[in-house]
């Protein structure tokens, strides 16, 4: 039962950062929308590959 609490935890954990980056993501886009800038599009491909690292830490559940 106490791994199972820790499991749904670090679940949890990871679909709050996954959250975050998400909203990094949007925030990035808006910013390129705005006004695309190689200063823009490189932020936006670097929230764009820290959202796949943070997913990937997501943990599958079995």
């Amino acid at each position: 039962m106490e791994g199972d609490v820790v499991r749904i935890t670090n679940l949890l954990s990871a679909i709050q950062q996954v959250e975050l980056s998400l909203e990094e993501l949007k925030d990035a886009a808006d910013l390129y929308v705005a006004g695309p800038t190689p200063s823009s599009s490189a932020f936006l491909e670097l929230t764009r590959a820290q959202l796949v690292l943070v997913a990937l830490e997501v943990p599958l559940i079995e």
